[in-house]
């Protein structure tokens, strides 16, 4: 029995986003990835860094995530 799988265009919830950035930023902090590549998995995600440093999402939601910088 074979079943196909369709990729639809799901996007994750504004908690969803801070439980991403909350493993990734553990990720950073153990040194597995760098922040570079946490915030390229951020923007996968289709999350859009602005000037400012916070993260806007496609409904256009503004999230403020605290970056491994801050956190050390």
């Amino acid at each position: 029995m074979q079943m196909d799988y369709v990729m639809t265009s799901m996007e994750l919830c504004t908690a969803e986003y801070f439980q991403l950035d909350d493993i990734l930023t553990k990720m950073v902090l153990n040194g597995s990835i760098t922040n570079a590549n946490r915030e390229e998995l951020l923007h996968k995600a289709k999350l859009l860094k602005t000037k400012d440093g916070r993260w806007k999402d496609s409904n256009g939601g503004i999230l403020t995530l605290n970056s491994p910088e801050t956190i050390v």
